[in-house]
């Protein structure tokens, strides 16, 4: 799933399900990037790396071509309930530390929040994809 638009669709379908027939938890695993920083990026003014972090999956693929990031082929599970999420990204290199991270379901946001999100109004999203 390297298109946007389809992410957004499939994870809204899960989200309309979920608001209809909410379980007690769900878990989603999908392949991923995760993207590390490099020296050069640790080197741009505080102001200048927020920015560039909060700005979306395309920017960050730029930063790797501009050297800023380097990219870590991982898996990306995420487990939540309608309180807490757990995000658990492993890299596919068994070599490399994995990443977890224990928050509350309030702290989290973007297209793979499922509790607590606005079920989609699909008839008002035509030709997304």
């Amino acid at each position: 799933m390297n298109h946007g638009g389809k992410k957004d669709y499939a994870t809204d379908v899960i989200r309309l399900a979920i608001s209809a027939h909410p379980p007690p938890a769900i878990v989603l695993v999908t392949a991923a990037n995760m993207f590390r920083a490099t020296e050069k990026f640790n080197a741009l003014p505080y102001e200048e790396q927020k920015r560039r972090v909060e700005s979306g999956h395309d920017e960050h693929h730029r930063m790797v071509a501009e050297g800023l990031y380097r990219i870590i082929d991982c898996f990306n599970a995420v487990a939540q309930t309608a309180a807490r999420v757990c995000i658990r990204m492993q890299p596919v290199d068994r070599t490399q530390k994995p990443e977890t991270k224990l928050f509350d379901q309030a702290d989290f946001d973007g297209r793979m929040k499922f509790y607590g999100k606005q079920p989609p109004d699909f008839l008002s999203k035509r030709g997304r994809m």
